[in-house]
């Protein structure tokens, strides 16, 4: 199924710039975001380490983005298109596990509480973490939708330009 295109970005700029927009800010991500994991967590764990390896090929990715809406190469989007498709899958795959081993292990927990206060309470947080997780991943997969679309419109007008030449 392909996406819908659209003629401009959401702002009103060409999409042009919103591409360019989207690729800086994927650009600035893919780059902050490993300092972010070390700063927090502090060490070399291994989740940290495939997330630092995610985030420099996510790097690549935009910088080759950018490089395609600057030379107007169009072929130089494909790989963050790729990119921004398995963040996407993976995104959801990611919710649709949160979703269901929140449910079991909070069923698993109140199974073995004693106390109907504590089990309360432990159901109302795990309860409004799993909500609030999904609601925000929920966003950023609409956000990431919408770029998406943006992106592959600009990388089918460069392609029409492109063979027209």
């Amino acid at each position: 199924m392909a996406l819908p295109r659209v003629r401009s970005c959401c702002c009103g700029c060409s999409l042009r710039t919103g591409t360019l927009i989207i690729l800086i800010l994927s650009l600035v991500g893919g780059l902050s975001y490993p300092f972010k994991c070390f700063s927090v967590t502090g060490g070399g764990t291994i989740s940290n380490i495939i997330i630092t390896i995610f985030s420099i090929a996510g790097f690549a990715a935009s910088g080759s983005g950018i490089y395609a809406v600057c030379k107007e190469k169009p072929q130089w989007l494909v790989p963050y298109m790729i990119a921004q498709f398995l963040v996407f899958m993976s995104l959801i795959i990611v919710m649709l596990a949160v979703a269901i081993c929140g449910v079991v292990f909070l069923g698993d927990l109140l199974k073995i509480t004693v106390d109907d206060r504590f089990a309360h309470n432990v159901k109302q947080s795990g309860f409004s973490a799993v909500i609030s997780f999904e609601v925000s991943s929920a966003m950023s997969l609409g956000i990431i939708y919408y770029s998406a679309i943006v992106v592959q419109s600009f990388y089918k007008e460069l392609r029409s330009e492109y063979h027209e030449i």
